[in-house]
């Protein structure tokens, strides 16, 4: 078995939280499993957007920036951050905030407060974390929103997730084109297990920046369809039912020691190939090959392609 994670700490824990639970279900069963992390810098499968130039360059100033602030500094969503601040500033600071004297940055020089709907926002990530850190102590930032206001930041936080990560608008298929050289490697991976019958299990552990893209490229229903109107996102994409805490995505596959079929599940749940079957949940590997290898020869990937030639075109293409 093959168990794969990115450089930062939380995958490889999590990548061997997994392996102590499996190897403990197999009991005497002892199985062999090689577990690796990629390097920083050096990922074009798992963390394809640290070095994907023009997409950095799109998350930063792409034509779905203004779209989105737009849509979060109407009037529900101003009114909202004012009462959320107030709670903790005077109406002089808050009018000081709103007319941009203040910016603060992240440790990459990435601003990421310089306004009320920013400030507010970024409470709003704090109540989405509250949970995994009770054990620090009694941060319980829901108690600042009203339901009605915990509902629209939930949604603003969706439709961001949607045009950054996921299919975005129209006019571009850049956040989930960044993926693709993930899925060649799914492609390969598990061509490569068929046909030397050496390898049970490939498991790859990553983050919501990996998985939201993957699901939106593998053509998953709910996944993939693109939306112009920040306002029409939340009735047809759903980021907690795509990525949520633990999202995962499997292919598991059955042989007979001549044909191969495979299943797709998400998050435990079978779903659909974007490809004819009248085998359902089971669908031939050919043909979900061909269907992937198709859509990476589009946009340049080729199966035969090493990691190095994936790192260059992320960098140059992508």
């Amino acid at each position: 078995m093959i168990a794969q994670a990115t450089f930062k700490d939380r995958t490889p824990q999590s990548r061997d939280q997994f392996i102590d639970g499996l190897k403990e279900s197999l009991g005497d069963n002892k199985v062999d499993i090689l577990a690796s992390a990629f390097e920083e810098g050096k990922d074009p499968y798992l963390r394809p957007y640290d070095l994907a130039t023009k997409y950095n360059e799109y998350v930063e100033d792409g034509d779905w920036v203004k779209l989105y602030e737009d849509y979060v500094t109407q009037n529900t969503g101003t009114r909202y951050a004012k009462e959320v601040l107030l709670q903790f500033f005077s109406d002089d600071f808050y009018q000081r905030l709103d007319a941009g004297e203040f910016e603060l940055k992240d440790e990459k020089g990435k601003v990421k407060l310089s306004n009320p709907t920013e400030a507010a926002s970024n409470l709003y990530e704090l109540y989405i974390i509250s949970s995994n850190i009770k054990g620090e102590g009694d941060f319980e930032f829901g108690r600042y929103f009203t339901a009605n206001q915990l509902k629209w930041y939930e949604s603003i936080d969706n439709i961001n997730d949607f045009y950054e990560k996921g299919p975005s608008l129209t006019s571009t298929d850049l956040p989930q084109n960044i993926i693709a050289p993930l899925v060649k490697e799914l492609i390969v991976s598990t061509e490569q297990s068929i046909q030397q019958k050496d390898t049970a299990g490939i498991f790859r552990f990553a983050h919501a920046e990996t998985i939201i893209p993957l699901s939106s490229f593998l053509d998953i229903a709910g996944a993939n369809v693109s939306i112009d109107k920040p306002q029409d996102v939340t009735q047809n994409w759903n980021g907690s039912v795509i990525s949520p805490m633990g999202a995962n995505i499997q292919w598991i596959l059955y042989s007979n020691g001549k044909d191969v079929l495979v299943k797709m599940l998400r998050n435990e749940e079978e779903i659909a190939f974007p490809i004819e079957t009248k085998t359902y949940p089971y669908y031939k590997w050919e043909d979900v090959k061909a269907y992937y290898q198709n859509k990476l020869q589009k946009v340049g990937v080729s199966l035969d392609s090493s990691l190095e030639d994936n790192i260059e075109l992320l960098q140059k293409k992508f």
